[in-house]
């Protein structure tokens, strides 16, 4: 059994931000926090919304101060951040950086002259690849020779782990899985508890209930899931579960708040009440417990979690063919139905919902996959060691 190590998780987001990276970092933290391990999840307080400092399910979290209202606030806040990251990652044993985060080569650097280990894990092909990151960097040979040095890659993909190897070959050790998930919170349940969770949460028992979880953004493919849903003569009720409303002054949500706006304003006027925006949700897992099938239209992902989360709640998947997803994670007809445009998706939703043999079938594939290969007790004895945690 591996001794009580100090971990750092670096990420742009953390609690109680829904983005994909920080949650997945704060999620991963949280299990193993409750291996013994002493963790501490270091991120950013954006435009000073949050406190400082907090304790959550074990977690110390960190958010130094970052403004980005403003390019010259950016600009001004990017030194500031140098002493925190320094400090915290030389005080971890092992520092696991999620992304480009601002700092991120501060800590890269601090591990260098360091006894810290240090991690790095891309999060999106096409932005934190590592032959994106050199091919974008205004100092492409530093960014080049600052990667070099993690001790290892954390791969997500096997698309991600070509990229790297093209760049490094085998000169920097590279362990590849996906992010995993927490299968003890993450798992089917029984008919009678799945009927309770609606009555709960106020969703109808008679129809069936599709899911989507993520942001109300074009990224994400909505307007095409709204078209093929439009088009469905059979009853059905579509949970959209994620951030539906946009936020001017939210460091992600003043981006994409008149994107979000439109989407929700799309899909309510094709599907009136059979959908519902319902936000974000931390029982997420409930959502999953009580739907029937889960849909992800994505045009850009690294590896999805919410497909990992779906997969080990038992939900029938449809997922659009991701690169580096499909035949990784998903496995057409096997665990998941894989489509490649609306036409596809509209063909996969019929089926799936005329037939609840095929509905068990995938769902009952789909948790057997994640907990034979991707549960968090499996990812973490890759990325720490094999001995058990």
């Amino acid at each position: 059994m591996h001794p009580p190590r100090r971990i750092l998780f670096f990420s742009t987001h953390t609690y109680p931000s829904k983005a994909g990276g920080g949650l997945s970092a704060f999620r991963f933290a949280c299990f193993l926090a409750g291996r013994g391990h002493e963790v501490v999840h270091l991120s950013f307080n954006w435009n000073l919304r949050e406190s400082h400092q907090d304790v959550v399910d074990g977690i110390k979290i960190i958010r130094l101060p970052f403004f980005d209202f403003i390019k010259a606030a950016k600009a001004l806040s990017r030194p500031l951040l140098v002493p925190g990251i320094v400090r915290y990652t030389r005080q971890a044993d092992l520092a696991i950086i999620y992304g480009c985060a601002p700092g991120y080569d501060v800590a890269l650097l601090t591990g260098l002259f360091s006894r810290t280990q240090i991690v790095f894990r891309s999060t999106m092909l096409g932005s934190d690849d590592i032959e994106t990151m050199i091919n974008r960097a205004w100092f492409p040979r530093y960014r080049r020779w600052a990667m070099s040095k993690v001790d290892r890659y954390f791969a997500t993909n096997p698309e991600f782990s070509a990229a790297w190897s093209r760049v490094f070959a085998n000169r920097v050790p590279v362990v590849e899985t996906t992010p995993g998930t927490d299968v003890t919170r993450f798992r089917p349940v029984s008919g009678e508890v799945r009927q309770q969770l609606r009555q709960k949460l106020g969703i109808a028992n008679d129809v069936p209930v599709v899911l989507s979880v993520g942001w109300v953004v074009l990224r994400k493919g909505f307007d095409g899931v709204f078209r093929v849903l439009s088009q469905v003569k059979r009853p059905f009720q579509y949970l959209v579960v994620g951030t539906c409303i946009g936020d001017p002054d939210h460091e992600i949500g003043h981006q994409w708040a008149d994107e979000i706006t439109s989407l929700v304003k799309m899909g309510r006027d094709m599907l009136g009440e059979r959908v519902q925006f319902l936000g974000p949700k931390d029982n997420v897992e409930e959502y999953m417990q009580l739907a029937d099938v889960f849909v992800l239209n994505s045009h850009e992902e690294g590896t999805p979690n919410v497909v990992i989360e779906a997969m080990a709640s038992g939900l029938p998947c449809l997922v659009r063919r991701l690169v580096g997803v499909d035949g990784y994670l998903t496995h057409h007809e096997k665990n998941a139905l894989v489509f490649d445009n609306e036409a596809g998706l509209s063909e996969a939703m019929e089926r799936v919902l005329a037939d609840p043999a095929l509905r068990r079938r995938l769902g009952n594939e789909a948790t057997r996959f994640i907990n034979g290969r991707f549960s968090y007790e499996a990812v973490a004895q890759r990325l720490l060691g094999p001995a058990p945690l």
